[in-house]
């Protein structure tokens, strides 16, 4: 912030507020005192004091700027107590102290019972209140203490560069983040979209299925009772089939028990046969020798009878 510091303690008896109907209160006065002794102890403008404030550089000193620059240069003020200051400097309200507010609020300061109050002798401050020290030991006092802030400057510049670049850095991040954000946000945009035509194209898909499931089940259910109807045909034919078949059964066998006593009966009529062959053989045989004995004796007869027949006409012929 480019600022030492004045002094850690309050002032001792801070003046009343000014300013008259816009005036700070007593704990805000003392506060624009502490900061004004720290200006003037740096010996800056209120313009300079202003740019040491701004820490980010922004042109406006916001109340994180504030906070910073009061830690830094711990100075006795509790949170509270910074809040109150900012809105007091803050006219505005806008939620940032602009250069005309910061040299509008710090006019009504007066750092003179501050410097006074650590022992600082600056040109046109009067004597401190205090006895003097010795020359030699205020000398030394003066070299300590100015090296010592020196040390604090040097520290606080270098933490302000490394605030600077972490500001810098985080701005670049911030900016990586928008765009990484809108693009995010482009795509998102895109994916709703493809989600609701998806939606559409999938509530049109399912209106199709569900169209053709019913007629599908309708169909199923047609070909079904048309099914059942014809295996009830079927089941039909098919007692029909086993009806005639259980009736050609029995005529099979009938007719296998008609051959098998076709069978029995040939060969009874057979044996019958043979026994009447035999008869008739034997009948044959005993007519031919009856015939042949009775053709002998019709032989004898016959030539007895011509023998008879030659002797009458012998006897006639005597």
């Amino acid at each position: 912030s480019g600022l030492h510091r004045a002094g850690t303690g309050e002032a001792s008896s801070p003046p009343g507020p000014r300013g008259g109907g816009g005036a700070p209160t007593d704990k805000v006065q003392t506060a624009l005192d502490l900061m004004a002794a720290t200006l003037e102890y740096n010996q800056l403008s209120l313009e300079m004091g202003f740019s040491a404030f701004d820490h980010d550089q922004d042109g406006h000193v916001s109340l994180q700027d504030l906070a910073a620059s009061i830690k830094e240069l711990n100075l006795a003020l509790v949170p509270a107590d910074v809040v109150d200051v900012f809105r007091f400097l803050d006219k505005d309200t806008d939620g940032v102290i602009s250069e005309a507010e910061w040299a509008s609020g710090m006019a009504l300061a007066d750092p003179t019972a501050v410097l006074k109050s650590q022992g600082v002798k600056l040109p046109g401050l009067d004597a401190p209140s205090f006895a003097p020290v010795p020359e030699e030991a205020a000398a030394r006092t003066n070299a300590d203490v100015e090296s010592s802030l020196l040390m604090q400057f040097e520290a606080i510049i270098q933490e302000l560069n490394v605030s600077r670049e972490s500001q810098k850095r985080i701005g670049e991040s911030l900016t990586h983040v928008s765009t990484a954000r809108n693009l995010l946000e482009a795509d998102l945009a895109q994916a709703r979209d493809a989600i609701s035509e998806l939606e559409e194209k999938l509530a049109s898909a399912a209106a199709t299925a569900d169209a053709a499931l019913s007629a599908a089940m309708r169909v199923s259910a047609e070909e079904r009772e048309r099914t059942d109807e014809a295996l009830a045909e079927r089941g039909e034919r098919l007692q029909e089939c086993a009806a005639r078949e259980a009736g050609l059964l029995e005529q099979v066998a009938a007719l296998q028990k008609g051959i098998t006593d076709a069978k029995s009966s040939l060969e009874s009529s057979e044996s019958t046969l043979a026994e009447a062959n035999a008869v008739l053989a034997a009948h044959k045989a005993s007519s031919a020798e009856t015939q042949a004995a009775s053709t002998a004796e019709q032989a004898e007869t016959l030539e007895g009878l011509r023998g008879e027949l030659a002797r009458e006409r012998g006897g006639a012929e005597m």
